[in-house]
C-alpha cells in the first residue's frame, strides 16, 4: 500500500512540474497560451507559431470511475469550446496528463463536434504502466501503441504519435472554433478510476494572428 501512495505522490509532483514548466510559465488569457519556438543563443527571437488551449477543468481532476462488472465500460465525455479566433487548423498536437492504476484500461477519442471528425488517439496502451503525461504529435518518432510493459509499473512520459497508422492530419483544414470532445472509456473493473489532470490542444493555424 505504501508503494502505491508514494507512486501517486511522485506522479502528481511530476505533472505539476510539467504543467508549470510547459504551460504556467507562459502568459495565459482565457486559457489560451502563445507557444514560441525554442531558439539558440545569439539568434533573433522567432515569431510565435502556435496557440495552446488549456481545458479549464483539467485541474482539479476529472474522474472516470472503473466499471462495476467485468466486460462493462464507463465513459466520460469532457467538452471544451474554442473561440472563433482559433482559426483554421494547419497542425494539431494534444497534451494529456492522466493518473490511473493501469493504462491498458483506457480508450481515448478526440472529436470536433461541428465537423463530426473523430480520431481514436489510443486504446489499452502500455500494459501495466500507471498513468501518463504525453504530447501526441504526428512529428514524433515513436508510436504510442508500441510502448512495452514498464518495469515497476512506471508511467508513460514523453512525445509520441497516436496509435497505429492513424494520424492527426484528419483535423487539418478544419475551423478549430467550437466544441471539442475528449472521450475517456475505462473498461477494466479491476483497474480503479482514471483521473484527467490536463487536456491541452496545441494548434498551429494556417494564418497566425500576430
Amino acid at each position: 500500500m505504501q508503494a502505491r501512495c508514494d507512486w501517486r505522490n511522485c506522479f502528481r509532483l511530476a505533472l505539476i512540474g510539467l504543467l508549470f514548466l510547459g504551460i504556467c510559465s507562459l502568459a495565459v488569457a482565457h486559457n489560451k497560451v502563445v507557444v514560441i519556438p525554442l531558439m539558440e543563443d545569439n539568434v533573433e527571437a522567432p515569431q510565435p507559431r502556435s496557440y495552446a488551449y488549456r481545458h479549464p477543468d483539467g485541474l482539479p481532476s476529472i474522474e472516470v470511475s472503473a466499471p462495476d462488472l467485468p466486460g462493462a465500460i464507463n465513459i466520460k465525455d469532457i467538452y471544451f469550446e474554442l473561440p472563433e479566433s482559433a482559426g483554421t487548423i494547419g497542425d494539431l498536437n494534444i497534451f494529456l496528463a492522466i493518473e490511473t492504476e493501469s493504462n491498458d484500461s483506457l480508450d481515448i477519442t478526440l472529436t470536433h463536434i461541428e465537423s463530426r471528425v473523430t480520431r481514436n488517439l489510443f486504446s489499452d496502451i502500455g500494459h501495466n504502466r500507471n498513468g501518463l503525461a504525453i504530447l501526441l504529435d504526428d512529428g514524433a518518432d515513436t508510436d504510442i501503441g508500441d510502448i512495452p510493459a514498464g518495469p515497476d509499473q512506471r508511467g508513460i512520459f514523453g512525445h509520441y504519435n497516436i496509435e497505429s497508422d492513424a494520424d492527426l492530419t484528419l483535423f487539418n483544414g478544419l475551423d478549430a472554433s467550437g466544441e471539442w470532445r475528449l472521450r475517456i472509456a475505462n473498461d477494466d473493473h479491476t483497474a480503479g478510476p482514471a483521473r484527467l489532470y490536463a487536456w491541452i490542444l496545441v494548434i498551429e493555424p494556417t494564418e497566425f494572428d500576430y
